[in-house]
């Protein structure tokens, strides 16, 4: 529709307090963060990964990078759900890279640098 909506924004400015909260070290801010979008990042980081474990990991990853950025005085003008999805999915595709990687690695070239079998 293109109209502002004032309950977005209303939740964006609380997200922005959230920040705030967090970057002084309020656990309580950090959790409430975590549950406002937890299900989000989840759901985003499983859709690119098709693994529960790993998107578990991931949205752990963002939520760790959060709370160091908003310690270190992190702020701006910017939607904190669009930042957080955008972490998310740049962690997750790394992280599918990897795995792609992983995969096709020739089977000697997957043993590099593990110790051998020195059984007879």
């Amino acid at each position: 529709m293109g109209g502002y909506d004032s309950a977005q924004g209303d939740r964006s400015a609380s997200d922005g307090v959230l920040l705030d909260r967090i970057g002084a070290g309020d656990p309580a801010a950090f959790g409430e963060l975590a549950c406002r979008y937890g299900t989000t990042l989840y759901s985003l980081a499983y859709e690119i990964l098709l693994d529960s474990v790993e998107a578990d990991r991931i949205v752990a990853r963002t939520l760790s990078e959060v709370r160091r950025d908003a310690v270190r005085g992190l702020s701006g003008p910017f939607p904190v759900r669009w930042w957080l999805t955008e972490l998310t999915r740049a962690h997750a595709l790394d992280a599918l890279r990897s795995r792609k990687r992983q995969t096709h690695l020739p089977s000697h070239a997957q043993h590099v640098g593990r110790p051998r079998d020195k059984s007879p």
